[in-house]
């Protein structure tokens, strides 16, 4: 029977020939390691490790064994009782441990340490919520030691756990790029729950000055956006059975899910908070501009055009003359992708000199030489939207006042699904958003809207 030992550095060397060969052909082709590439890499990197920390205890095991043996061979041959029935089955061979698998590449977990990373968050939370015991050897074998007894820690009294630094930062990195709200709005850290942001509203005035005539005195003034944190919450469930094969899959998949529901929230909140708890309050950009104060900073479209397919070149040419030039260097249309489809393609498509192949390769996000950014928390209907807002344009970084007062937070209860042999995920957050500038009653601010005209 071949022995174990021999199987594991014959995986061992299998591993490193593997790793080896993947960078002899990047380096020969001058490039990098590819997408898949890396991945393999990091996979056989971290089995590398495992392998040869199993390697070394069996070593020990066999060591040990070996001296036994030694031993027991210079010591007296013990007689046996004849009516002794000595075993004649087969010995067991032992399993060597498999690696976690990857049933699909991972999407929330990015960058060179990104296999790691999902890898060291699964395993955390195998060990203190799941209680896993080889999670457990597999945390303190690779310096995760600490983390894991903090983690052990602090359970609360309703059995909820932290989750591992990992996973929290996959949810920030992926709700950064999920939201319109974090990439487009001037975002303030927050360092305490309450911040007052000075906002210039007046300057220096310039007279003509007659002769021997005093100057008019006139002063710069100022004043303050206010940001209040405010606590975003949501809570859902995993099944407590957590596949050891797949758990990496499991948590990228779960981090994705958050980070998606929290990114869609500042947006909802950004776009159409009307003010109630289902906003925290927040007043959304087109709720703003339609409540009566701040008309100036809309355009009618055309009379019959207030759904997206009637839309013309004329409507958005007019909300391009709306906006200040102080706010045009960093202007952009944004919309839904019903409503690029719908308005933006069609009016790009019917001005003519497109071929078969320029249909087929789609178009730049792009109209009037000014970015596209798409949001679905703009209008996605085909309906009606008369005397509503459409589509927005401008600089969304002058308007808007983005408080982040904390990280993404996310806590494991093994109580409150008790009954459903679940687990609760709770993930909570602290934030505010001030839509502060969309002009007023006469004039434009540095962000418009266009609305629908029956």
């Amino acid at each position: 029977m071949e022995s174990v030992l021999k199987i594991m550095n014959e995986q061992l060397a299998e591993l490193r020939k593997t790793c080896s060969e993947l960078l002899g052909a990047a380096e020969a082709e001058k490039r990098d390691l590819t997408g898949e590439e890396n991945q393999l890499f990091e996979q056989n990197e971290v089995r590398i490790i495992e392998l040869k920390d199993q390697i070394h205890k069996r070593e020990f095991v066999e060591k040990d064994k070996a001296e036994a043996e030694a031993r027991q061979a210079t010591a007296p041959t013990p007689v046996t009782p004849t009516s002794e029935v000595v075993s004649t089955a087969p010995a067991q061979r032992m399993t060597i441990p498999a690696q976690p698998r990857l049933s699909k590449r991972l999407k929330a977990f990015k960058g060179p340490e990104a296999y790691r990373n999902a890898m060291n968050a699964g395993r955390l939370l195998l060990a203190t919520v799941w209680k896993n015991h080889s999670a457990q050897e597999w945390c303190n074998r690779n310096g995760l030691g600490n983390e894991l007894r903090a983690m052990s820690t602090s359970v609360n009294s309703k059995g909820g756990f932290l989750v591992p630094s990992e996973f929290e930062q996959a949810v920030i990195d992926l709700r950064e790029e999920y939201g319109v709200a974090r990439q487009e709005c001037r975002v303030y850290p927050m360092s305490t729950d309450n911040m007052a942001i000075p906002r210039r509203t007046g300057g220096v005035t310039v007279y003509a000055v007659g002769d021997n005539a005093a100057i008019t005195a006139s002063d710069k003034s100022w004043d303050q956006v206010q940001l209040t944190a405010k606590k975003w919450g949501a809570l859902s469930q995993i099944s407590s059975e957590l596949n050891e094969d797949t758990f990496i899959n499991i948590v990228d998949d779960m981090a994705r899910e958050f980070a998606y529901a929290f990114a869609q929230k500042e947006d909802e909140s950004l776009i159409d908070g009307d003010g109630t708890s289902t906003y925290n309050g927040v007043n959304g950009i087109r709720t703003k501009m339609v409540d009566g104060n701040h008309a100036g900073t809309t355009v009618d479209a055309a009379a019959g055009n207030p759904t997206f397919v009637l839309l013309d070149a004329l409507d958005l040419n007019n909300l391009v003359a709306a906006l200040p030039a102080y706010a045009q260097a960093n202007a952009k249309f944004y919309c839904s992708s019903v409503a690029w489809t719908l308005t933006f393609e069609r009016l790009m498509q019917a001005g003519g000199g497109n071929t078969f192949a320029t249909i087929a390769a789609g178009a730049v996000k792009s109209y009037l030489g000014y970015p596209v950014v798409i949001s679905q928390a703009m209008p996605t209907v085909t309906t009606t939207l008369n005397d509503l807002v459409m589509i927005l344009f401008g600089d969304m970084s002058m308007a808007v006042a983005f408080g982040d007062r904390r990280g993404f937070e996310l806590a494991v209860s093994t109580d409150h699904y008790f009954g459903n042999d679940a687990l609760g995920v709770r993930g909570t957050t602290r934030f505010d958003i001030n839509v502060h500038d969309v002009g007023d009653a006469t004039t434009a601010g540095p962000l418009v809207g266009l609305l629908g005209t029956t």
